[in-house]
């Protein structure tokens, strides 16, 4: 078996971070990564929205609307999308159909 090793600092996780909206501020935690057939990344799944978690919920957004940027320390996960847009998205729940991404279009 192979093994390869990579240096600290050059892999960074993002499931569970903060996420900032397009006008900076937070909208919530990335909480899932939605892959296709292929496993290539489709949708990120964001709870988001309530407070003292009541009322929150989760919505799905297309992978292109995320942008992280491990450079910044205290926001590396950016959406083009607001909380507006955010509010609007169809909630996500597992298995319960078909997906409805948010694209910001």
């Amino acid at each position: 078996m192979a093994v390869q090793t990579i240096p600290p600092g050059q892999v960074h996780g993002v499931v569970g971070g903060h996420v900032q909206d397009s006008n900076g501020s937070d909208a919530g935690r990335l909480w899932d990564v939605l892959v296709d057939d292929d496993g290539r990344p489709r949708a990120a799944v964001i709870d988001y929205g309530g407070a003292l978690g009541i009322g929150r919920r989760k919505v799905a957004v297309a992978w292109q609307v995320l942008h992280v940027a491990p450079e910044d320390p205290t926001h590396p996960i950016h959406l083009s999308l607001t909380r507006q847009q955010l509010g609007a998205i169809p909630e996500f729940k597992y298995g319960s159909g078909p997906t409805t991404l948010g694209n910001g279009r």
